[in-house]
């Protein structure tokens, strides 16, 4: 007959039941390693989705960025080409006075005078409109 107290099988029966200690330990930290897991994977996924929502919406804004500086630059090239039409009589009745002003009697200077200040004025008044037009744009 077997003796249960005797010293080895005592140690293969102590050896056995942490073996099989170690193997449910084991089985119990690879099923919360796998809980764990999951979760991470589940975060990473709305982590994910949620970068995949923010790149959408910089694409978006950055189109609209790009569509309001082209807008813009068409604005600025506009109002410069209409400019240049003005400023180019400006300078011609400019130098034509200084160039004849002795020349000339008194009014026909004050006659060209004239023609500058109203061409002065009509470009200030443009001038004034366009701005008044792209801050009210600014504004909303």
């Amino acid at each position: 007959m077997v003796d249960l107290f005797d010293t080895g099988y005592l140690i293969l029966l102590s050896l056995l039941l942490m073996a099989v200690a170690a193997v449910a330990l084991y089985r119990q930290k690879l099923v919360l390693l796998k809980r764990r897991c999951k979760r991470m994977e589940e975060m990473l996924l709305e982590k994910t989705a949620a970068l995949q929502e923010s790149k959408a919406q910089l694409l978006e804004l950055k189109q609209t960025i790009f569509d309001y500086s082209a807008t813009e630059d068409q604005v600025v090239f506009t109002i410069l080409h209409d400019l240049r039409s003005p400023l180019h009589f400006l300078g011609t009745i400019s130098r034509s006075t200084i160039r004849e002003f002795t020349a000339r009697t008194g009014e026909e200077n004050l006659m060209h005078l004239a023609k500058l200040n109203a061409s002065i004025e009509s470009t200030v008044s443009f001038v004034e409109t366009s701005y008044f037009w792209i801050r009210q744009q600014q504004k909303g």
